[in-house]
């Protein structure tokens, strides 16, 4: 029998049966025999090793190259699959297809990698798509050595190299600090992916000593003409060299440093360039010449100046870190050439950019995730009713939602809405009642000063498709009532930062209803808690449930690490993101 023929190649080794498995299934049934028969040998030691290279053989070469590129990342963490797909688009792995975006394709990608077991999914996005991936430790240590046998690309922990004139892809690993030698020329250099100290959250270096005072020139780069993918995260950065303009192979720009406050006008010469990331950045404007580069694709900064005009850029996908500091004509506004915008998240939005907005939405149709934040105060009630968001999935808001001269009880048109995030809103039970009638909501994060009232009520009609549910800071609330037939679909609840609240679960009225409070409910998660929740009447079911975590943190770190409770909770808790 296969199950037998399986069991006795992989010894029952957890590691060695997905992968095997992620093959078979690749294959027909006919082909079975021929992939078992290819695994039969005495060298037990060597088995997983063994399944893994047949694993990596039966790949496309697409494939493999887009495998080898976990090499050069750091181990043990959870990476970004947003992350993964531009890196491989800026170096030409992904094949085009009609009518798919290079995003789609490499999405494809992951999870043809993660159905064969090569790697691993950590969560989905509201779309169903890949947004966190993992891969294991030998599976890494595999692509590792597979990676230096092909040159594909080496891995260091410092720049000293013995033969520089022969990489094509170096990825530089130093945790112990933020600046490491790099004088060295490179002249078939293609990538550099280098991460070091100063972004690690979780460790415990200050960059004090002599080490972390010196700033990196990053002389290198004019030295290596044939670079595409430059990505240097940690390393003390005062500004990029004037040289880079001249570059033009440059597809992927990635300099995540505190130290960086000038990214130079030459960065407008980059003609085909994609990606810029420049998200822990300092710095505030960019030349008005980067702006008129067609091949953009992602622009991610921190607090960066939203420009008066741009290009047509048709192939932008992301625009985050922005701030609106110039108002915006009536039916004008940077948005209005990106028509396939899908991920926006702009600050600094006030009275004189909503109309600008509304209007730019009604091109926007490919918008998938929105994070506004207003610096008055004011985001217009219409937003959530007459604002074209049909596929929007993610919705964050961070700001008082104005609902003066509003009919609450209008119809909301968020059809599609999965995620919404709410912080500031100053929100009423009212409004809360609507919002619980979304019929795709699935996650409700309600942070500081979200909700006015000092009692919040979840009705019987309300919240039916919510699973996740963060609760952080809520100064003003001190009792929260679930109703019997409310969230009936809720697995995890977080709750963090209240100085006293009362949690009222309501008897049951009916025989329709069903016996257990809640029978989805997973684990509530407590933490930053001055004193006990107060559960009515006594549920055994529901306060065992309750799982308290020391944590001490900022609301939005609370709220990302209490959403991912649960078996990711060490990882994220411990800020390992990639």
């Amino acid at each position: 029998m296969v199950y037998n023929q399986v069991f006795e190649i992989t010894e029952g080794l957890p590691l060695a049966i997905v992968v095997l498995a992620g093959l078979l299934r690749a294959k027909s049934f006919t082909e079975w025999d021929k992939v078992l028969s290819q695994l039969r040998t005495n060298e037990k030691s060597k088995q997983v090793k063994r399944i893994l290279a047949l694993c990596f053989d039966d790949l496309l070469s697409r494939l493999k190259s887009c495998f080898l590129y976990f090499a050069g990342m750091p181990e043990n963490l959870i990476y970004n699959a947003n992350y993964i797909v531009r890196l491989w688009v800026a170096e030409g792995f992904l094949k085009p297809k009609k009518g798919k975006t290079m995003e789609d394709i490499g999405q494809s990608y992951l999870k043809e990698l993660i159905s064969r077991g090569m790697i691993n999914l950590v969560r989905k996005d509201p779309s169903g798509g890949v947004w966190f991936v993992t891969i294991h430790d030998r599976v890494h240590a595999f692509a590792q050595s597979e990676a230096y046998e092909e040159s594909f690309l080496e891995v260091h922990d410092n720049a000293d190299l013995l033969m520089p004139n022969s990489l094509r892809r170096l990825c530089l690993h130093n945790y112990m600090q933020s600046h490491v030698p790099m004088d060295t020329s490179f002249p078939k250099l293609r990538s550099i992916l280098c991460d070091f100290a100063e972004e690690r959250t979780g460790n415990s270096v200050k960059n004090r000593d002599h080490n972390g005072l010196r700033y990196h020139g990053l002389q290198f780069i004019p030295r290596s003409k044939f670079l595409r993918v430059i990505d240097l995260r940690g390393m003390r950065i005062k500004k990029v060299p004037l040289e880079i303009g001249d570059m033009v192979h440059i597809r992927y720009l990635g300099i995540r440093s505190h130290s960086l406050f000038d990214v130079l006008s030459s960065i407008g010469r980059l003609i085909n360039l994609q990606t810029l990331d420049i998200e822990s950045s300092h710095v505030k404007d960019i030349t008005p010449t980067f702006w008129e580069i067609a091949t953009l694709r992602p622009v991610m900064g921190n607090k960066l100046n939203c420009p008066r005009s741009v290009g047509a850029l048709s192939n932008m996908q992301t625009l985050t870190g922005f701030v609106c500091s110039e108002p915006w004509e009536k039916n004008i506004s940077p948005l209005h050439n990106m028509i396939y915008l899908r991920h926006v998240q702009i600050s600094g939005l006030t009275t004189w950019h909503w109309e600008a907005l509304a209007d730019a939405f009604k091109k926007l149709e490919s918008l998938l995730h929105l994070h506004l934040e207003s610096a008055d105060d004011k985001i217009p009630f219409q937003l959530l009713t007459k604002f074209t968001l049909q596929r929007v999935q993610v919705l964050e808001l961070y700001g008082a939602i104005d609902m003066s001269n509003t009919d609450i009880d209008e119809r909301y048109v968020l059809p599609n809405l999965n995620r919404l995030v709410l912080k500031g809103s100053m929100v009423n039970q009212t409004f809360m009642n609507r919002i619980g009638e979304l019929p795709s909501l699935k996650e409700l994060v309600l942070c500081e000063n979200s909700y006015t009232e000092s009692k919040l009520m979840f009705s019987d009609s309300g919240f039916n498709s919510v699973t996740n549910l963060v609760m952080a800071d809520m100064e003003n609330l001190v009792e929260w009532t679930i109703r019997p037939m409310s969230i009936p679909m809720i697995r995890r609840i977080a709750l963090s930062g209240f100085s006293n609240l009362k949690i009222k679960l309501e008897g049951h009225k009916g025989a329709e209803c069903p016996k257990d409070l809640m029978v989805n409910l997973e684990e509530v998660v407590v933490c930053n808690m001055k004193e006990d929740i107060l559960i009515e009447p006594a549920d055994s079911g529901f306060s065992e449930k309750i799982n308290k975590v020391a944590i001490r943190t900022k609301s939005e770190d609370i709220m990302d690490a209490t959403l991912r409770a649960g078996r990711w909770r060490e990882s994220m808790v411990a800020g390992n993101m990639y």
